[in-house]
């Protein structure tokens, strides 16, 4: 697929005069790329922040005057050095000048005095400002929760006594919230270097100091007021392309071995424009221990013990764009173990990167696509993962039917919590979006228990190089 230039959508989404001409094909292009056309709701939902901002930005009021400058203070006299003052009958002044005359003949007599009568008053100030210090309780600068502040646009961070230590300006903050709800947290608090205190791990961006340049992770000690920034702008090679950009966003973020002394940081790393994807997993200082790579975003990431064996294992969800044809992108879950990603490998579903095969993956799941394929001929992801009770694990999966203004189509799929397909279910919206394709005759069969069932039996495993109905999990070499 040929994608559309960065600087072309960009001039879509402002509505410039001088693409004009592609704005069709652009459209038709849209409706068919799910990477374009996330990086284009991106591009409106910043321009849509900035005009916010400059809405709220006070506009100076206009200088009522032609001049071209304006003098701001009066100009102080000049005396010369040898023209003597006037002599005043005041008795203040007259001393004051007998003061600068005994200082002009007697320069090193004022100076040493000056310098001993400084000393004692700074010594004076220093004991004082001690004496006050140790009567003020110190503030406890040690993270313990967070919060979104909704009504300022706020992430704010709590002490032990709910103070705020620390805040983050954000674009919009009831997103934010809406997102840590789900379980897409992109700030976690944790004792990186076993010390007792707390670091704050973030991707957010400073949205007072957006520079444009990919998003980065932040670790933030307040107690020592240090800040490390990591970027992810990593080299690779898929197939034989050239055009891909090198520079990925910190996204999710969620530390593993939390009951150690030096927990390890893993977050999801998107690729600004394209497909590529990589999970990065570093040490408690930042450095990278491995990346696991895939073609097709992986953007929502779950920590979870599968086998009830002590170990938390990784879910991550999203979409397999390896067949690298449109429309043939297709809605997946990874489930992997952390402690074994290590160095640069990839996964086993997607071939086409330029380095080894990773050991990290256990199970790797399709879900189906919808007939008919030419309704349902775009967009489709594992949107996310939930836990409903005590084994029964959900998965939201989307279906789009190529118009991109219109409400995705949504399944609910449902396994054990050894990843066994269970059942498959659909919403109001859903249900009512397939009656009314019915009703215009535009698919054969109605959504019903068959319906889901064929969903259902269309789940297949990965087992590290087929496709399998039957449940099985990834075998490695």
């Amino acid at each position: 697929m040929t994608h559309v230039n960065e600087h072309v959508l960009e001039l879509y989404v402002l509505n410039s005069p001088k693409d004009e001409n592609q704005r069709d094909k652009i459209e038709t292009h849209l409706s068919q790329c799910h990477g374009c056309r996330a990086l284009v709701e991106e591009m409106r939902a910043f321009h849509r922040d900035l005009a916010e901002e400059l809405k709220q930005t006070p506009i100076p009021e206009p200088v009522q005057t032609k001049a071209l400058a304006k003098r701001k203070q009066e100009i102080e006299p000049y005396f010369e050095p040898y023209i003597p003052p006037p002599v005043s009958s005041n008795t203040i002044v007259r001393s004051f000048q007998t003061f600068v005359w005994y200082v002009k003949n007697n320069p090193i007599k004022t100076v040493a005095g000056g310098a001993v009568m400084c000393s004692m008053l700074a010594g004076m100030f220093y004991l004082g400002m001690m004496s006050k210090k140790s009567n003020e309780p110190v503030r406890d600068m040690n993270p313990d929760d967070y919060n979104y502040n909704t009504a300022q646009n706020l992430l704010e961070v709590y002490n032990k006594k709910n103070e705020v230590i620390w805040s983050l300006p954000l674009g919009n903050a009831e997103k934010c919230l809406e997102r840590d709800n789900k379980g897409h947290f992109e700030v976690r608090l944790a004792d990186m270097d076993g010390n007792g205190t707390n670091e704050i791990l973030t991707t957010m961006p400073n949205r007072r100091n957006d520079t444009g340049e990919a998003y980065h992770l932040n670790i933030i000690n307040l107690a020592d007021n240090h800040e490390t920034k990591i970027f992810f702008d990593q080299e690779f090679q898929y197939l034989d392309r050239k055009d891909y950009s090198f520079k990925f966003n910190a996204g999710m973020i969620l530390t593993e071995g939390q009951n150690t002394s030096a927990p390890n940081i893993l977050v999801t790393c998107p690729n600004i424009l394209r497909s590529p994807f990589f999970l990065a997993r570093l040490d408690n200082t930042g450095k990278t221990i491995g990346r696991y790579w895939h073609f097709g975003q992986l953007g929502e990431m779950y920590k979870l013990d599968i086998n009830r064996d002590g170990t938390e294992e990784l879910v991550l969800c999203g979409v397999n764009d390896s067949p690298d044809k449109t429309n043939e992108e297709f809605a997946v879950f990874a489930v992997l173990d952390p402690l074994k990603i290590k160095g640069n490998t990839k996964s086993t579903a997607t071939p086409g990167f330029k380095m080894p095969f990773s050991n990290a993956e256990i199970i790797y799941v399709q879900f189906p696509f919808i007939k008919p394929r030419k309704i349902f001929n775009s967009a489709t992801a594992t949107r996310e993962m939930s836990i409903e009770g005590d084994d029964l694990l959900h998965f939201e999966v989307y279906y789009h039917d190529g118009d991109i203004k219109e409400t995705p189509v949504t399944f609910h799929f449902y396994f054990t919590r050894d990843m066994k397909i269970k059942s498959v279910k659909s919403h109001n919206i859903t249900n009512r979006f397939f009656e009314k394709l019915y009703r215009e005759r535009k698919i054969k069969t109605p959504l019903n228990t068959q319906f889901l069932e064929n969903l259902k039996n269309g789940v297949r495993y990965w087992d590290g190089k087929n496709w399998k109905k039957e449940w099985t999990m990834v075998k490695h070499n």
